[in-house]
């Protein structure tokens, strides 16, 4: 008799935890563009694994992340963004050029990578795509107002 209701126990658990995980994925469908804080549920099943693991360097000012879901021919994306001091702000563009490489994704040649000037902002990007991972966006931008640079890696998935 105890096997039994061990056995009830657990199924009852089981379809307790879909349900869970079905009512989370109807919840992130009903907000469409989210700002999720790392650790929470939203995070995990919101963002990209790709986003989720993506380096973050210790001394990266206001990280910010980022998920929507699509609408209509608008991609899933997820990103990550963060403030970077103007002399490291290279050399975090070149480590995460490397963290896109090393995950599978090809570099897009055609004249991607280059700064151009958009509404007072200075933007760097570069874009990467995979057959099997969907495709990546590498954005530096340059706010004139502040002085502040933010690197953005956006995944469309």
């Amino acid at each position: 008799m105890p096997i039994r209701r061990s056995l009830q126990f657990i199924a009852i658990l089981v379809v307790l935890m879909v349900c869970g995980r079905f009512g989370a994925a109807l919840y992130l469908f009903s907000l469409e563009d989210y700002s999720p804080v790392p650790g929470s549920l939203t995070y995990y099943l919101g963002l990209s694994s790709f986003i989720r693991h993506t380096p973050v360097p210790s001394d990266a000012l206001t990280v910010k992340y980022f998920g929507s879901v699509g609408d209509g021919t608008k991609l899933p994306q997820s990103e990550v963004s963060y403030q970077v001091d103007v002399s490291k702000a290279d050399a975090a563009w070149a480590d995460m050029k490397r963290y896109a490489d090393e995950s599978g994704f090809s570099y897009k040649a055609g004249g991607l990578d280059a700064s151009e000037q958009h509404d007072a902002t200075l933007v760097k990007k570069a874009e990467f795509s995979s057959p099997h991972e969907g495709a990546l966006t590498l954005t530096l931008t340059h706010d004139l107002a502040t002085q502040a640079l933010r690197l953005h890696m956006t995944h469309y998935d």
